[in-house]
């Protein structure tokens, strides 16, 4: 096999990056291939390991550029950075038991936080809902005018509503935070694992 067939497939395995992203990352394998003296197919593998270990050691310093720039300037998106380090982990080399083990652990995982991250997102628009509620309630006792129903429900629209929407927003800020250390965790592991030097 051929340089080209590894730099193909290393291609076919890099997808879920953006076309510059790929292409800077195939690019700069081809550089180092060249000053390297690497000609064959099977020299790569034995400097990065096969096409797709390399895919996720990419994805995984990908993902951490992007975590780590939406966490220090605010202007790299979590969101992606997470699902570029789910993309390292799905393309890591990994034997089918502990494929399997990933898998369920990961599902069960998902599952519970999800659900509760769930019910508290639920909850919190609930509570500020409630609020909003409140306020329009509070016309019907206007005429015939009722003063401590009134107070009672501007009162509560007062209390709930911004309850609500600071509960909301740092649910946010959580989701935000398990996001980015799943996501460090993950490429953390795979670095460790691909664990060469370029």
């Amino acid at each position: 096999m051929n340089l080209n067939q590894y730099f193909s497939e290393l291609s076919q395995y890099l997808k879920h990056l953006s076309d510059s992203e790929r292409d800077e990352a195939l690019e700069f394998y081809s550089e180092y291939a060249a000053e390297a003296e690497i000609d064959c197919y099977e020299a790569m593998v034995n400097r990065f390991g096969s096409p797709r270990k390399l895919a996720a050691a990419i994805y995984a310093e990908t993902a951490t550029k992007e975590v780590n720039s939406s966490t220090t300037h605010k202007d790299g998106n979590i969101s992606r950075g997470f699902w570029i380090g789910m993309a390292a982990l799905v393309s890591f080399p990994f034997s089918f038991s502990a494929t399997i083990a990933l898998f369920c652990i990961g599902f069960a995982l998902l599952i519970s936080v999800g659900s509760i991250l769930f019910s508290f997102i639920v909850a919190a628009f609930s509570i500020a809902a409630a609020g909003v509620w409140s306020l329009f309630r509070s016309f019907l006792f206007i005429f015939p005018f009722n003063a401590g129903a009134l107070l009672m429900s501007l009162g509560s629209f007062l209390v709930l509503t911004p309850v609500g929407c600071v509960f909301l927003a740092l649910l946010i800020k959580l989701v935000k935070k398990i996001m980015t250390a799943i996501t460090t965790s993950v490429t953390n592991y795979i670095q460790r694992r691909t664990n060469h030097e370029a």
